[in-house]
């Protein structure tokens, strides 16, 4: 059960996005043997305000569900930019950026966990908006190790935790974002 209850933690640091009336959609991903999870969150306040909260790519004080952040390497605003995160939980995960969309989005793998998430999970952010309003959308596609019983973990509940997990956590985005003052 401190495997899941980890890994839940772990994903709800690979996705973002909720709302004032939450859009949550859990589908089969393209990706065989994976699961898709997005969420998209509604803020109050500018796209530009929303980026500079994603582009802080070690700066999660925001979040309950990580302790620490910091990078990895020299790289910034770019492809291969990493992070190490350690969770709440005594848990970690490690991410690195796959694309990147200045001002727009950007995606990352997951490089290495202390959960039973399969190495070749990734995420998708993107924000839209103009200077009163953005919508923050993520989408994670994720899948669990262990073959079958992690397929069957995921199935049975590891899903819906997962889906619950990153709702609160998209909640502190949003409320972060609509807080935060620059």
């Amino acid at each position: 059960m401190k495997i899941i209850n980890t890994a839940i933690l772990a994903l709800s640091v690979i996705l973002v996005s909720c709302s004032s009336a939450p859009i949550g959609m859990i589908t089969e991903s393209p990706d065989e043997g994976f699961t898709k999870i997005a969420y998209e969150v509604e803020v109050s306040t500018s796209k530009d305000k929303v980026w500079k909260i994603l582009e802080d790519y070690d700066n999660l004080s925001w979040s309950n569900t990580v302790k620490e952040a910091h990078y990895l390497n020299e790289k910034r605003s770019e492809i291969g930019m990493s992070r190490h995160c350690n969770l709440s939980d005594g848990g970690y995960i490690i991410e690195t950026i796959s694309k990147w969309d200045q001002g727009n989005g950007f995606s990352y793998t997951l490089d290495d966990s202390s959960d039973p998430i399969n190495s070749k999970s990734y995420a998708n952010w993107s924000v839209k908006g103009d200077d009163q309003k953005s919508v923050i959308r993520f989408e994670v596609h994720y899948a669990l190790n262990y073959g079958f019983l992690g397929s069957a973990m995921n199935s049975l509940f590891a899903k819906a935790k997962f889906a619950n997990s990153i709702k609160g956590f998209m909640h502190e985005l949003k409320n972060h974002a609509e807080k935060k003052k620059m």
